[in-house]
């Protein structure tokens, strides 16, 4: 044995022992530190595969609840949508797994659009863990999403086969009131900005009054006006949405003029002067917010033939774009082209006796065309300057039996008033509107 291969053989064991030990030592850190400590049971799934777990939300560990649910600890993530960011980048980032969130999301598809969301949507998410712990190696899965919106809360939570199922609920919304008043220094839309009102608000406003005020002549420096209006805020006090106008006045020419909004119920409302008089008439003095008439009824040179002629409506100078509502409830008749003369136009025939036609339109409104019912004020057309015109306006007629005439002197039929119970309602209605109004002005 004293040969070579003997001197090979007896110093084998030097050389294996050590070999031994190391992967001893290895098998023993892979094990206890290394990946596979974090492998853990998926509840997404009905077989034995494993998950990776990842790391906890916060670095500071979350409070722990008990989930009703599941009769498990959570873990609780209150997460805001950041602006670019999707739903399924922000549960990404919130370390859901890819399984999980396709899972949420296509449940939650099937009753809201989360494309709809914007940032800063606030969104919780919650964890059930397996163990009594809030360390990094708790073992963790996406149990229910929650997200709020101004008018819903959409819920998405975990069910016994590891799928989720969603339902919406409507927002509990809390109505408050918002008082508003002023006096006009150079124009209503300003002054009312600067009283605390919004645009929506202002063109409410106008809307109201145009049945009896010509903004353009009757409105002057140093009138007053004044309005109540309703909002709604949501659970966390943020405005959920804007209401509408409970009542407005405007003092014009030395003249109040009040009006109160009444429901009948089921949805149908309208509003009323204080004696229960519908404000509404079958047209409105104008179709257009906020212009100002740059050419009237009757004779005129032409700007662009150079030569006088009847010029048989109101034009209404006002930014291309302007939203031009219905002057009465009625049927669209016609949507033309005319390029030497009105240019793009259209016509509503209201009743045997009403027609309206409003002329060099830039374009008609989404949903417009022959045939289609209109209701008072919705926006049929846009301001333009197509056919003979020489700058944005809108050429406005009134048809009367078929003949044009002045829109600015036709008396147009009231809508019946209140009667009987309906009248006694509406006073009641008033009247607690009106002490409304006393508390907010003393």
């Amino acid at each position: 044995m004293d040969t070579t291969f003997g001197r090979y053989i007896k110093g084998l064991p030097l050389v294996i022992f050590p070999m031994l030990l190391m992967v001893l030592l290895f098998n023993i850190w892979f094990y206890h530190y290394g990946p596979l400590r974090h492998r853990i049971y998926s509840p997404l799934t009905n077989d034995d595969s494993l998950i990776y777990e990842r790391e906890i939300l916060s670095e500071t560990p979350p409070s722990i609840s008990l989930d009703n649910t599941n009769n498990l600890p959570v873990l609780s993530a209150d997460l805001t949508l950041q602006k670019g960011q999707t739903f399924s980048q922000l549960l990404s980032n919130a370390n859901v797994t890819k399984q999980e969130a396709l899972a949420a999301i296509k449940s939650i598809s099937k009753v809201f659009k989360l494309a709809q969301l914007q940032a800063g949507q606030k969104i919780l998410l919650e964890f059930a863990i397996n163990e009594q712990e809030t360390s990094k190696n708790a073992a963790r899965y996406l149990d229910k999403i929650t997200i709020y919106t101004s008018a819903s809360s959409i819920k998405a939570i975990r069910q016994a086969n590891g799928l989720f199922k969603a339902d919406i609920s409507k927002a509990i919304l809390q109505e408050k009131r918002r008082y508003i008043s002023g006096r006009i220094s150079g124009s209503l839309y300003s002054a009312a900005i600067r009283a605390g009102a919004n645009a929506n608000m202002v063109a409410n406003f106008i809307k109201l009054f145009s049945y009896t005020t010509d903004f353009q002549r009757d409105i002057k420096a140093g009138d007053k006006f004044e309005f109540l209006t309703t909002y709604y805020v949501d659970q966390n006090g943020k405005i959920a949405r804007e209401g509408e106008i409970i009542y407005a006045s405007l003092c014009a020419n030395g003249k109040a003029k009040s009006i109160y909004r009444f429901d009948k119920g089921k949805g149908d409302f309208d509003y009323f002067d204080q004696h229960g008089n519908s404000i509404k008439k079958t047209l409105l003095r104008t179709p257009i917010n906020g212009a100002r008439v740059s050419s009237g009824y009757g004779m005129r040179r032409h700007p662009i033939l150079g030569y006088s002629r009847m010029h048989k409506g109101l034009d209404y100078a006002a930014p291309r774009g302007t939203p031009i509502g219905a002057a009465g409830d009625g049927v669209v008749q016609f949507v033309r082209m005319q390029p030497n003369g009105y240019g793009k136009y259209l016509t509503i025939k209201h009743n045997n006796k009403y027609t309206t036609l409003y002329a060099h339109l830039d374009r008609i409104a989404k949903g417009i065309y022959p045939g289609k019912k209109v209701k008072q004020g919705e926006v049929v057309a846009y301001v333009g300057s197509s056919g003979m015109s020489t700058a944005p306006h809108l050429h406005y007629e009134v048809l009367v039996m078929g003949k044009q005439v002045n829109p600015a002197k036709v008396s147009f039929a009231k809508i019946p008033p209140l009667k009987g119970r309906e009248l006694e309602k509406f006073q009641k209605t008033k009247n607690l509107v009106d002490s409304s109004i006393v508390r907010s002005t003393s």
